[in-house]
């Protein structure tokens, strides 16, 4: 159960009782059990769109405003959620879905059909070439070369960079 009192967008779990939920305004919320979500303050207000973890320590989420966050473990051993926005990409930029296969490689991919890959974490960011002119709704990668994206109209991509 949430005490956000507003929609859920997204839902990640990495054990059985450890996840992650996302939502509008900057809405983060975990859970240790599993039943019982508490929400993160990241100090935002941008609506987050989607979720994803590598494992119980490493995740990103994205949403509107260009947002992209990075959960890390910071030099201290604490976790902490750093900005990791595309540069060089418009402001009102909406990232709708996101997955890593690894700590280092991850792609994003929004609403004007546009996906970007990053082979370093998320510190820079490589527009991948894409005709698809609509919206993108969720990419699942299972390897470096091997994925697939959904989109408006019944579109299904098969990713191949």
């Amino acid at each position: 159960m949430t005490n956000i009192g507003s929609i859920v967008f997204d839902i990640q779990f990495t054990t059985v009782e450890k996840g992650w939920a996302v939502g509008p305004l900057g809405a983060l919320l975990h859970t240790k059990d599993g039943k019982n979500f508490i929400q993160e303050d990241l100090d935002i207000t941008a609506r987050l769109e989607a979720i994803h973890f590598t494992d119980t320590l490493n995740g990103w989420a994205c949403g509107n405003r260009n947002t992209i966050l990075r959960r890390h473990m910071s030099a201290q051993n604490i976790p902490v959620w750093s900005s990791v926005s595309v540069p060089g990409v418009s402001e009102v930029t909406e990232w709708i879905d996101i997955h890593f296969i690894d700590h280092i490689n991850g792609w994003v991919v929004n609403s004007e059909g546009k996906i970007y890959h990053t082979s370093d974490g998320g510190v820079s960011w490589i527009n991948e070439t894409s005709e698809v002119l609509g919206e993108l709704n969720a990419i699942h990668m299972v390897s470096q070369s091997n994925g697939w994206i959904v989109g408006d109209n019944g579109l299904i991509l098969t990713y191949t960079p």
